[in-house]
């Protein structure tokens, strides 16, 4: 199982695709301004669309300025 996460500014997407990269699972929310509450929701999620199965790659999109390629 592979899981994505794609957080903008506004809203929040937690996926889950299958070995042939079919989605399986796709939540949306609004992206808390608060990072502790953003971590927890996170990992609710995560939890809720795996249901304790294993996951085999995790990806995680974030806005944010990159500076030297870093």
């Amino acid at each position: 199982m592979i899981i994505t996460v794609d957080t903008g500014g506004t809203k929040t997407l937690v996926a889950s695709f299958d070995e042939e990269k079919n989605p399986k699972h796709i939540i949306k929310f609004p992206t808390p301004k608060n990072v502790d509450q953003y971590i927890q929701r996170v990992a609710d999620q995560i939890h809720l669309i795996t249901n304790d199965k294993p996951i085999d790659a995790i990806s995680v999109a974030l806005p944010g300025v990159v500076k030297d390629g870093v």
